[in-house]
């Protein structure tokens, strides 16, 4: 779902008005409206042939609001995630911190063997969630 608000002049916005009907809602300076992703190009589209743009303060906003609800949204499916948002989604779970692997990872690199190459096996233990006891074997 994509929020559209459209801000210009009044002979515009009043056009722009008429065009749109009960999808809109209307305000002094503003024309503000939820739409489907798949209307919001040629709703743009439309919405830019009426809006006089060689003025400064005719602008076409358009934001993808994390959530909406709305009795209208309930009626519409569900949108399949972009590219970028599935990627963005893939990269969630290496967002947090492993405690064993910092430590693991703070040691080795602190040793003087490690720039021998020297493999140690290593166990930890969680003792609570925010310790870890690690052993060299």
């Amino acid at each position: 779902m994509r929020k559209i608000i459209v801000r210009g002049r009044k002979e515009d916005l009043e056009e722009i008005a008429r065009e749109l009907g009960d999808r809109a809602f209307i305000y002094d300076d503003r024309i503000e409206l939820y739409v489907q992703d798949s209307e919001t190009e040629e709703l743009v589209s439309r919405i830019k042939d009426k809006l006089d743009l060689r003025y400064k303060e005719s602008i076409i906003e358009v934001y993808k609001p994390e959530f909406v609800i709305s009795p209208a949204s309930r009626r519409e499916k569900a949108e399949e995630k972009t590219p970028v948002e599935k990627l963005v989604e893939m990269t969630k779970s290496y967002a947090s911190l492993n405690p064993g692997r910092s430590v693991v990872t703070a040691i080795a690199a602190s040793s003087p063997s490690s720039a021998h190459m020297h493999v140690h096996t290593v166990q930890c233990t969680s003792l609570r969630r925010q310790s870890t006891l690690c052993q060299f074997m």
